[in-house]
């Protein structure tokens, strides 16, 4: 099996960077910028076949998705190659070979093996198996809609439901949702014929391993083009911080968001590209066109994304609006009334956006505030924020990087983009007024969501704070230094720099370790990370234990497409993931449940006794009731409760058992319980 998941990890890297590359390659200003920004173009163009092919009727798969992306991509790429007689006119592929493209894979290629042997060690390694999965709330509804996608073969986000027939679900049903990341799973399940956790394991160490990295790559060469050494040492920054992306996607399982995220710093720098070009006067349409496809993609991931992306970006296009005004000759008070205008502008929109309806819904979210302000802070300057323990050494190298953006000004705006966030996290965890709607509904007053917001930017930030380190160290070498032949400007050039990042990587990433003679052990940022991947992928923690699997596989046997009745706290809900089962309730909580789903829950013990029931019950056609954990010793502090339970809203299960009318027992071992609901009823 893991012969089989090694394989999977490039496959599925050219099904997510090829076919997208055919189209970049037509839109960026040279081929590493092609191949970073390839997903937002692979996302795009699988997500919009999803919906066209349910309209026309078409089944998804490798060939109806892949096949056509890549022989119209390669078909506009040779027509346009053969329009443009010169490579600088927007042909990337035509420069292929040249020395500038391998200087600079020099520079990228380490901030991808960094990335992959990280995503090993932390991500990988932890796994209990290819197949293990986390089962947080919204674990549980990616999986089952990525389980759905593969069982129908409609990939299509305008159908959002996690059922293969949504008249006989027990949540409401989605008919929306930003299904960017599930058509991936999808593809990949579709393609290697893998289970839906085999295949979210596979595309998120892509995503963390290459496409992270690769994007930060890209932001830190856009801002910092004139810092060369500032870019190669950023190589070891991307997965450094413990929040974004090991906490959001190991413990919180949030995949969308996740995903939108990982390639966040690309859409930031295209952004970056396209206004540079403004000032440079040399600005081209399919800039802009590149930028609105990169958010796209975004809003396919999750809308929530574009929303920290345009915060992120608001004091760089206040930087960019005071040299622009200022290049076209206006009068300091005519460029402040156009500063002024533009906050005008973000605070309008903010407003909209606030009230429009479907949004709306994000913002009534809430988040209790969780601690008092001087921890805030502390979580703040210590790069930990809500649940990662305190990161000193990194952010020392950011607040470094802030205090050098106070120096050099052009690199201010991400300063004040960082402490923006840090702002928004510092109201959400502290209090519960109504500010805390304003500023952070958007993000559901997520604390985690805002610290990975942040943290985009913390990233080039660290960079340019462990290369002043770096400045200072080469500087007082050559001061002390007896000598400066060739040998001593090589030491200072070469080593010192890798000397000193290769040190601030081994402490960053260290897991743990105990004082010398003392029994106390310091927990790093990474102790965090290691021990929440290996409890969370734990099968013997899970919800659905291997023992239960193996039941799943009788009850599948025995009720084949039936639908099955089901308790999904006691991880049932993960049924038609991992044996294909057709439970009926799919997702962990009681707020997803429908009228019908909470009568039966509540009452389904009796069934024999209460016609509501059996009316309820028979619309439904179900056959059959699982039971996996429920047993006389069960308490709301059991492990099987996570997530929202509320013993009255499962009452019926709760109560069921093999002397209950109405039931007959089909499957027995241990507490699991397969029973028939008996024809008969009375």
């Amino acid at each position: 099996m893991w012969l089989k998941f090694f394989m999977a990890l490039p496959v599925f890297a050219l099904l997510l960077y090829v076919p997208g590359c055919f189209f970049s390659g037509l839109l960026a200003p040279d081929l590493i910028c092609a191949l970073v920004t390839a997903p937002f173009m692979s996302v795009c163009l699988y997500t919009l076949l999803g919906i066209v092919y349910e309209m026309a009727g078409i089944s998804c798969g490798f060939a109806s998705m892949v096949i056509p992306v890549v022989v119209v991509g390669l078909v506009c790429s040779v027509l346009v190659a053969r329009r443009r007689s010169d490579g600088e006119q927007g042909n990337p592929f035509a420069s292929l070979f040249t020395k500038e493209l391998v200087d600079e894979l020099k520079v990228l290629l380490p901030y991808v093996i960094f990335g992959a042997a990280v995503c090993l060690v932390y991500f990988i390694k932890p796994l209990d198996g290819p197949e293990s999965f986390t089962w947080r709330t919204d674990n549980c509804f990616h999986l089952n809609l990525v389980k759905r996608f593969v069982s129908t073969r409609n990939w299509s986000m305008l159908h959002g439901s996690i059922y293969e027939d949504p008249s006989h679900g027990a949540q409401t049903n989605n008919l929306y949702y930003p299904a960017g990341w599930h058509v991936l799973v999808a593809l990949l399940c579709s393609t290697l014929n893998t289970s839906a956790p085999f295949g979210a394991n596979v595309v998120n160490a892509v995503l963390i391993a290459v496409t992270i990295p690769s994007c930060a790559y890209l932001l830190m060469r856009t801002v910092y083009g004139d810092k060369p050494l500032a870019v190669r040492l950023g190589a070891i920054f991307p997965l450094a911080f413990g929040v974004f992306p090991w906490h959001i996607i190991i413990p919180e399982a949030k995949e969308s968001f996740f995903m939108g995220m990982c390639t966040a710093p690309a859409c930031i720098a295209l952004f970056i590209l396209a206004c540079e070009s403004v000032l440079e006067g040399k600005f081209k349409w399919r800039s802009a066109a590149f930028v609105l496809i990169a958010l796209f993609a975004s809003v396919l991931a999750h809308p929530i994304c574009v929303f920290s992306i345009g915060v992120l970006l608001v004091p760089y296009i206040v930087w960019f609006i005071w040299r622009l005004t200022g290049a076209k000759g206006l009068s300091p008070m005519a460029r402040v009334l156009c500063e002024l205008a533009f906050f005008v502008f973000v605070a309008a929109m903010w407003a909209f956006c606030f009230n429009v309806p479907s949004i709306h819904e994000m913002t009534v979210w809430i988040h209790y505030a969780y601690t008092r302000r001087q921890e805030a802070l502390m979580r703040i300057v210590f790069m930990g924020f809500k649940d990662v323990p305190a990161q000193p050494l990194l952010a020392l190298f950011v607040w470094i990087g802030v205090a050098y953006s106070l120096y050099r000004t052009r690199y201010l705006w991400m300063t004040c983009s960082f402490l923006i966030f840090s702002l928004f996290y510092f109201v959400d965890a502290t209090t519960d007024r109504f500010i805390k709607r304003l500023l952070t509904g958007f993000w559901f007053t997520d604390f985690n969501r805002l610290a990975a917001s942040a943290l985009i930017v913390a990233v080039p930030l660290a960079a340019l704070g462990l290369f002043a380190v770096v400045r200072v160290a080469q500087h007082l070498f050559k001061e002390i230094a007896a000598k400066n032949d060739a040998t001593a400007r090589r030491y200072r050039m070469l080593m010192i720099p890798l000397l000193l990042a290769v040190v601030s990587a081994g402490v960053i990433y260290y897991p743990s370790f105990h004082m010398p003679h003392a029994h106390a052990k310091v927990k790093t940022g990474f102790w965090y990370v290691s021990k929440r991947a290996r409890e969370y992928n734990d099968f013997d923690k899970n919800m659905l234990r291997e023992d239960e699997i193996e039941f799943l596989e009788e009850v599948k046997e025995v009720a084949g497409d039936d639908l099955v009745l089901n308790f999904p706290c006691d991880g049932s809900s993960f049924a038609y993931v991992t044996n294909d089962v057709n439970v009926y309730a799919r997702r962990l909580g009681n707020a997803y449940l429908d009228e019908r789903a909470k009568l039966i829950a509540a009452n389904v013990d009796d069934y024999a006794s209460n016609a509501e029931v059996e009316e309820a019950i028979n619309e439904l056609d179900a056959r059959y009731v699982l039971l996996l954990d429920i047993d006389e010793n069960a308490s709301e502090e059991s492990s099987i409760y996570e997530d929202g339970f509320n013993a009255n809203t499962w009452r019926g299960f709760c109560e069921l058992d093999d002397e209950t009318p109405g039931f007959e027992v089909v499957l027995s071992e241990g507490d699991m319980r397969l029973y028939r609901i008996l024809d008969e009823a009375a």
